[in-house]
């Protein structure tokens, strides 16, 4: 197909100069085309005919918007974490394999409205943000948001003891802008844990 983007313009900041892509797929989530340049295939973000290739929270999360405001279907998480994972708006340390944990039966998911991606797994995904949002309470200790529930692990969960620890990291709005919510889980007490709130807008 004919490329609906300025395709010199996009393999050049792609860092491909002078190449054409080996193959253009439209998906059905508004402005998103699975391109291959070199034989490899990524998700490239379409703006005004342009291929987007900046990255970022700030690039993805409008992205989101654009998909959440043109009532788009629903899709599998795999393949906008995927793309979200391009753009390195993925919480630090996950990625698209992230879908499942046995142990609770939690399981990832997206929805457009309202916007919410979720990612699970079995492992635990110490928590790390590229932006992350300042809390109250002494060093060491449990933090709570207001209104919320506590931040950081029980006492029992602190550094120094590791057992198998499912880990999940949720988007979704929290006073009108999208955040990574991350979170363990206590297998003990069979209940999840808010460790950190990384703000993506």
């Amino acid at each position: 197909m004919s490329a609906p983007f300025d395709e010199v313009e996009a393999a050049s900041k792609l860092g491909f100069p002078g190449q054409k892509f080996e193959s253009i797929i439209p998906d059905t989530l508004e402005g998103l085309y699975w391109v291959t340049i070199n034989s490899i295939q990524r998700p490239l973000i379409v703006v005004n005919g342009h291929g987007v290739t900046d990255t970022g929270y700030a690039v993805a999360m409008a992205w989101l918007r654009r998909v959440a405001a043109h009532g788009n279907p629903q899709h599998d998480v795999w393949y906008v974490s995927k793309v979200l994972r391009w753009y390195d708006a993925l919480p630090i340390g996950w990625n698209e394999n992230s879908q499942s944990d046995p142990s609770t039966g939690e399981r990832g998911h997206v929805t457009f409205s309202p916007i919410e991606v979720r990612l699970v797994t079995g492992n635990r995904v110490a928590p790390q943000a590229r932006n992350p949002m300042p809390v109250s309470g002494a060093p060491g200790e449990p933090t709570r948001q207001p209104n919320g529930p506590s931040v950081g692990p029980p006492p029992h969960m602190q550094p120094g003891y590791s057992p198998p620890q499912p880990s999940r990291a949720t988007l979704r709005e929290i006073d009108g802008k999208l955040t990574w919510i991350l979170e363990a889980y206590d297998l003990s007490r069979k209940q999840w844990y808010e460790e950190l709130r990384d703000p993506a807008e």
